[in-house]
């Protein structure tokens, strides 16, 4: 059997597992049962081919040309159903069908064997192919979508060289010798179209190669494993049973193989996508674990944007009542500001069905609209169209969470033409539903942190009624006595009392003012500061009220990155802390306050951590008190109000930090402030 024989039953079978890979997707639409008759046509022809070839006689030959004269009228039919355009029926599709009668005669006639008959055959076969492929060049001269014309372009070339191959097949009987490139070609544009129908959309080159060097890395090693299997183990009466065995393997390890061999071909050729995957992929995982919307949307514009895939992203979420969606952030040039739910309804309908709109497949579908002429359906793209471009967009995600449409994703590379793969918005679409999920996630999240809100306030209000009460009897009993008429009190103790009543005083103003303080937070004046100077001036303000028995050691980290946090609030945690230290040493001992910054959790470590930590040499903290350190009027102290640590807690919260408390066992507390770095280098 010679190569070109070979060659022809490969084609007859790879030409029908193309036609069947797109029948057994379940789709039942017109282009996927073109392409099967396609496929099968092409499979008929080969078949045929080979049997000639191998075998020779009457029905082979007569089957190889009828095969040929049904070609042309099947591939005119499947392009123009694959663009879903129509190639002047009144030109080619008439003079195919009048040509094709006398092809069919002169197949059937006695003189099918003739070389004026094979060549009359030949030429209207090639002719009209190619006469198909230049309407579908003159077609794409007018399409009015990019995507159309790239589509057609695309299919054009591809069918230019197939055909020219093929025909170069035939030129061994005029005694050039030629290697059938013919069929390869043929089957290589059936591969890229099989794709384009399975992915909706044409293959770009290079994934086209990715595509086929996946392929052929699957095939040989699978090949090898049946080989080894089959032909280097066991007898060749044991043939099934080997069969058999290596199926089993090969079943058992494809789909891992197929994902190893799909990730190191993504590495090699689709560098910048195994980055995105990659990045989105980090993305995702630092997305579970966000419950602030703010902090959402800034890990998504700057990810986003560090991809280097993008040049425009916008975030929109539903507003309150429901009505439209705001701009909560973006990274080039800024889209419109809100969008009225009223006026994108279109947008949202389209949205509601795929989770996404891809700005090149909008404007297909829009030219495919105006060639039908319904008014209605153009209508309705042109506004989708509308508010894509207002968006400045090129792919709409639509975050969907429980109660339906959260907020919009946008996404766009105004570099390329074509710039999101079929895989890449499929990838996308993850990343939209774990943005989806992070949205649900911060509204649960605010209700529990109302609820412990009004828990907190609930013992607060508790604890405040105690703290009152014993100031109010003592100013009660005070006044009682002053007020006595039977008393006779002497000026002495006139001013005891008026003491206790005016110490009373201050003491519930203090608790009062505490109460408000943490009831209340106020965020202050947030800038960027040196926190080291904040510290320098807090131990100065604290300095003539402390215990000269009390040694202070400072040691902080040169060029610290600043915070931004309010001055006033950070000192007043500063001092709070101090003051816990001092006490907890009763006057005496050593504490040693050092500053430190750490790179964050981020990417890469692009985020930074400062850290201050205030360490005392005094008695461990007991595991009850530990519990309820941070808890409003908790206190172990005789005249504290209990409200100095949680009120520190908040203001660090505010700006986006903790307080870590450590203890030894062997005494000594650390209590550590982490906040995060300002991206400004500059103190405000």
């Amino acid at each position: 059997m010679d190569l070109r024989t070979q060659t022809a039953l490969l084609a007859a079978i790879l030409s029908l597992a193309l036609g069947v890979s797109v029948l057994l997707r379940g789709r039942t639409d017109r282009q996927h049962v073109l392409f099967v008759v396609f496929g099968l046509n092409l499979t008929a022809y080969y078949l045929a081919t080979f049997f000639l070839k191998w075998a020779g006689g009457e029905i082979a030959g007569r089957a190889v040309l009828v095969a040929g004269v049904l070609l042309p009228q099947v591939a005119t039919r499947f392009f123009g159903g694959f663009l879903g355009v129509q190639l002047r029926p009144q030109r080619l599709t008439r003079v195919a069908a009048i040509l094709g009668v006398p092809a069919v005669v002169l197949v059937a006639s006695p003189y099918w064997r003739n070389s004026l008959v094979e060549a009359l055959i030949g030429l209207y076969v090639f002719g009209l192919l190619f006469a198909s492929l230049y309407l579908l060049w003159v077609r794409s001269k007018h399409a009015e979508s990019r995507a159309d014309r790239a589509r057609i372009g695309y299919l054009v070339v591809g069918g230019l060289v197939a055909l020219t191959f093929s025909a170069a097949d035939f030129l061994p009987q005029l005694g050039v010798q030629m290697p059938p490139l013919g069929d390869f070609m043929t089957l290589f544009l059936l591969f890229v179209i099989s794709q384009a129908l399975i992915r909706y959309r044409l293959l770009d080159l290079y994934e086209l190669i990715g595509r086929l060097a996946v392929l052929l890395a699957l095939a040989l090693s699978l090949a090898a494993i049946f080989y080894v299997l089959v032909r280097a183990v066991g007898r060749t009466e044991s043939f099934f049973i080997n069969a058999t065995v290596a199926s089993l393997v090969i079943l058992i390890v494809f789909d891992p193989l197929r994902d190893k061999v799909e990730q190191k071909i993504s590495e090699i050729f689709f560098r910048e996508r195994f980055e995105l995957e990659r990045r989105i992929g980090a993305m995702r995982r630092r997305l579970a674990h966000t419950l602030e919307i703010d902090e959402m949307c800034r890990l998504l514009l700057s990810e986003l944007e560090a991809t280097r895939r993008v040049t425009h992203v916008s975030l929109y979420l539903l507003d309150a009542d429901r009505r439209g969606f705001d701009l909560v952030g973006c990274v080039g040039p800024r889209p419109v500001e809100r969008l009225e739910l009223a006026s994108v309804r279109p947008l949202m309908d389209r949205l509601k069905r795929s989770d996404a709109v891809v700005l090149d497949e909008l404007d297909r579908e829009l030219g495919q609209r105006r060639e039908r002429g319904i008014v209605r359906e153009v209508e309705l793209v042109e506004e989708v169209r509308r508010a894509v471009d207002s968006m400045r967009t090129g792919v709409c995600l639509a975050l969907t969470g429980e109660e339906g449409i959260l907020g919009l994703l946008n996404l766009k590379d105004e570099r390329l033409r074509d710039a999101f793969t079929f895989d890449e918005v499929m990838l996308l679409k993850g990343l939209a539903t774990q943005v989806a999920i992070t949205i649900d996630n911060t509204k649960l999240y605010a209700m529990m942190k109302e609820r412990d809100r009004l828990a907190a306030l609930g013992q607060m209000a508790a604890g405040l009624a105690h703290e009152i009460r014993n100031p109010l009897g003592a100013i009660k009993a005070s006044a009682q006595y002053l007020e006595d008429p039977r008393a006779e009190t002497p000026a002495e103790s006139t001013r005891e009392f008026l003491d206790i009543i005016v110490d009373e005083v201050n003491r519930l103003n203090r608790v009062v003012s505490s109460f408000l303080d943490y009831a209340r937070p106020s965020k202050g004046n947030p800038v960027p500061i040196d926190l080291g100077a904040a510290l320098r001036r807090t131990l100065e303000i604290m300095q003539p009220g402390r215990s000269d028995s009390v040694e202070v050691v400072v040691d902080m980290e040169d060029g610290l990155p600043l915070v931004a946090v309010d001055a006033e609030q950070i000192r007043q945690v500063f001092m709070n802390l101090v003051q816990n230290a001092v006490q907890a040493m009763e006057g005496r001992g050593k504490l040693t306050i050092t500053g430190a910054f750490r790179p964050g959790a981020g990417d890469g470590g692009r985020d930074r951590i400062v850290e201050i930590r205030f360490t005392d040499t005094g008695p461990a903290i007991s595991p009850t008190v530990m519990r309820n350190l941070f808890v409003p009027f908790f206190t172990t102290k005789d005249k504290g109000t209990g409200l100095g640590l949680a009120i520190s807690q908040r203001i660090v919260q505010s700006a986006g930090g903790t307080i870590q408390v450590r203890t030894q066992p062997g005494g000594g507390t650390t209590f550590t402030v982490v906040l995060p770095a300002s991206e400004t280098s500059e103190v405000l």
